[in-house]
């Protein structure tokens, strides 16, 4: 089993699959994330993501894409919150 999917049924998620969608943030310059299907929306501001099942918003200041590929995405800038919408727009 890897450390994700471990760590997650630690925490008693195992109601949903981890593996859907990942994210890491580095302090406040930005992060990866994993599993995209779409980019929907980019502002300074505000930056939306689907997934294959709902969407990753992202709020802060001076956002913006760095890297695209397969799935994966940097985003640059300071990230202030992050939400995870399970149906889709």
């Amino acid at each position: 089993m890897n450390l994700i999917k471990e760590t997650i049924q630690s925490l008693g998620f195992s109601e949903f699959d981890p593996i859907s969608y990942s994210f890491t943030v580095v302090g406040d310059r930005g992060g990866r994330f994993l599993n995209v299907k779409k980019i929907l929306e980019v502002k300074k501001e505000k930056i939306v993501l689907a997934l294959k099942k709902g969407e990753i918003v992202l709020e802060g200041d001076g956002l913006t894409l760095c890297g695209y590929s397969e799935g994966d995405i940097v985003v640059k800038g300071r990230i202030d919150r992050i939400g995870v919408n399970r149906e889709q727009r």
